[in-house]
């Protein structure tokens, strides 16, 4: 607490002066913003038309509290999982998809990793943060990502012309302290980005506890969340030069680091146990522009990921046994993607990748202790687009092709979980297109398709030193996606800014990889299930009579499991509600506006086995934003306004009601 104090009152410090200044301004509301998700399907780029993409603006949010897990959730076709509270792990499913079936990219630079393939959302902090895109299905070549489920991808600032700052800083319940600040300069050829921010939390909010027995309500007890408490700070630095008109040249480096305690399922709490992350992400870009004659443009990047996880356990509190044990990982990777114009109606391209992950674990409770096997992985990938344009460029075709190949290697050091051999080298294709038609009158048809890939993780195909045994014959997951939708953008009586959507999609899925006991103390992962989604996505976003603007979402999603395994076959995917509405109504007067958030999610199921069902459930986040001149913003909002007692994970309660405090100033 000591900590968040003093983060608290140096931003509080900073900001008081500067905001009792500004304060003696005429108040300017100025243009009403629908925070959510963009309105339409915004390109990411002029070309990016066929795709099914969401663009969250991180500036939109900046006036509340706001984390990736919670401005994901308010997107369409995604599903968000929490296994508790503010900071806690939090993993996205895309149309049904598995988490590890979903890319995550920071600049396009992969965050997954080969060590353990499911990305903690909680893990990637807007402090920098510029717009979020999430691909539903197809997603653009130059990304390279071979995901079933479709990509992710967190986009930092750049510098633009002239200097800018913002600052906010947010108190609220349960000791929440969080603090964000972005300045960015650019010159004539060179510019500058400085951002990051500090998150913490005690974590200790009240919750109903079944101790363990749901069919027994006699002993269910309110209590309180222990070991919940987390500390995190990133920060980002980003320079670029332009040496010419033609040529860009950036370099950033994003850091974070995070302290947590592990609590563990509500019905037996963790006191002790701890979890420690730190992760640096480098990367360098160069783009060249205007090549041969303007009609060509080349992109060329390179990163380097270092990330150590340290877990301790010393009561065995969590898992089997008691635990103390480091896990690094490596990876660094080039690629370059080239796009020219052939003609009036052809937009080819073409991308190159390589990269190279490596991880260990070291345990110094096994027996015998010291470092583990270094695992490795090298992938190289071979990629090509043509993008067609007919009817004065009101018709979009864009068929895409993917290879990826594949080499691994392992130390075998011994234990229980060494692999008796490192899987075949192989390479895999990924096809995909998709179409995009211009209509009349602001309607547009778009349509996609593409078959894709998932990799098995290191702990799947080499096990560990301990329960996990590895399967070094493991096939890739392989997935068959589509969609089809329609969208209409214009004015309605009193409506402006009128965006109406639907989409129906599907995706069937082979080779899923489960784990499966072989003895009383290991498992095993086995290609063993398939599982097959289909459901429709609407949207809509207006502004009515210029004061009360309105964006939300539908989602419907049949999913099925349908593997060969009896008590599996036939039920539902586990987390994959069939219903998910979110609504946001923001009503502006004068200084003031005033919000309200609405999500409704279905009944669904907990466990594969869909044994333990939750009931459909409805929160309501409420709250207000003062203008306090024409740079300075105060909002006070209540998360959960009704207190439901809600979880997402099997023995993993979410907060009730929550308050939370935000002062937001723009320079």
């Amino acid at each position: 607490m000591r900590t968040r104090a003093m983060v608290l009152l140096a931003v509080w410090g900073a900001l008081g002066p500067w905001s009792a200044a500004r304060a003696a301004g005429p108040y300017q509301l100025g243009e009403v913003v629908v925070s959510g998700e963009a309105p339409a399907d915004e390109p990411v780029r002029a070309n990016d038309r066929t795709a099914a993409v969401t663009v969250i603006r991180v500036d939109d949010h900046a006036r509340q509290l706001a984390t990736v897990p919670q401005l994901l959730e308010q997107s369409v076709g995604l599903t968000v999982r929490r296994f508790g509270g503010l900071g806690s792990f939090a993993t996205a499913s895309i149309r049904g998809s598995s988490a590890q079936q979903v890319a995550v990219l920071v600049d396009g630079v992969p965050v997954n990793g080969a060590s353990s393939g499911v990305v903690n959302l909680s893990n990637l902090p807007v402090g920098g943060v510029e717009r979020i895109e999430v691909y539903r299905g197809v997603a653009p070549v130059r990304l390279h990502a071979s995901a079933i489920g479709g990509v992710i991808n967190i986009v930092t600032r750049r510098a633009e012309a002239g200097p800018a700052a913002d600052a906010a800083v947010t108190y609220g319940s349960y000791g929440t302290v969080d603090a964000r600040a972005n300045g960015a300069w650019a010159g004539d050829r060179f510019g500058l980005v400085v951002g990051g921010g500090y998150l913490a939390s005690d974590g200790d909010f009240p919750f109903e506890d079944d101790n363990g027995t749901p069919l027994n309500p006699s002993d269910d007890e309110t209590t309180t969340r222990k070991n919940n408490d987390f500390e995190q700070w990133n920060a980002l630095v980003k320079g670029s030069w332009t040496p010419g008109g033609r040529v860009r040249l950036d370099l950033s480096n994003d850091h974070f680091r995070k302290d947590e305690g592990v609590p563990g399922i509500s019905s037996n709490q963790s006191e002790r146990a701890r979890l420690r992350t730190r992760r640096n992400l480098l990367t360098g870009r160069a783009e060249i522009g205007d090549l041969a004659g303007g009609a060509t443009r080349l992109e060329v990047g390179a990163f380097r990921r270092d990330q150590r996880t340290e877990f301790s356990d010393p009561d065995g509190e969590i898992g089997v046994g008691r635990q103390d044990n480091r896990t690094d990982e490596w990876s660094w990777g080039v690629d370059a993607f080239l796009e020219t114009t052939v003609g009036e109606h052809h937009e080819p391209g073409l991308v190159l990748a390589y990269r190279e992950e490596r991880a260990r674990t070291e345990d110094d409770l096994s027996d015998p202790p010291g470092e583990g096997d270094v695992q490795l992985r090298r992938t190289v990938q071979a990629g090509a687009q043509d993008r067609v344009y007919l009817w004065n460029d009101r018709f979009v075709a864009d068929l895409q092709v993917l290879y990826d190949h594949l080499a691994h290697a392992f130390d075998t050091a011994g234990g229980i979980g060494a692999s008796a051999g490192s899987p075949d080298d192989g390479g895999y294709w990924t096809v995909k297109g998709g179409i995009a038609v211009e209509l009349g009158r602001g309607l547009r048809l778009r349509a996609n398709a593409g078959r894709y890939n998932r990799f098995p993780i290191f702990s799947e195909l080499f096990g560990d030193r301990g329960t996990v045994l590895g399967n070094p014959g493991l096939a890739p997951e392989k997935g068959v996606n589509a969609d089809l939708g329609v969208s209409w953008d214009g004015r309605l009586p009193g409506v402006t800014g009128a965006h109406l959507e639907a989409t129906a999609f599907g995706s069937w899925t082979d080779d899923l990889i489960l784990f499966v006991q072989t003895s009383q103390r290991t498992i095993r992962a086995e290609n063993l299930s398939s599982a097959r989604v289909r459901g429709l996505e609407a949207r809509w976003a207006g502004t009515l009579w210029r004061r009360l603007s309105v964006a939300g979402n539908y989602t419907f999603q049949a999913t099925e499991d349908t593997s060969d395994i009896p008590y599996y076959a036939g039920n539902q995917l586990p987390g994959r509600p069939e219903h998910e509405v979110f609504n946001r109504a923001e009503l502006s007067a004068g200084p003031v506006r005033v919000f309200h958030e609405f999500r409704w999610i279905g009944g669904n199921y907990l466990d594969r086995a869909n044994y333990r069902e939750v009931s459909a459930r409805s929160l309501h986040n409420l709250g207000v934003t003062v203008a306090a001149g024409p740079r300075v913003s105060v909002t006070v909002e209540a998360k959960n306004l009704t207190d439901n007692q809600i979880s997402d994970v099997l023995g993993f309660p979410l907060p009730g009601r929550s308050y939370f405090a935000t002062v937001r100033v723009q320079l």
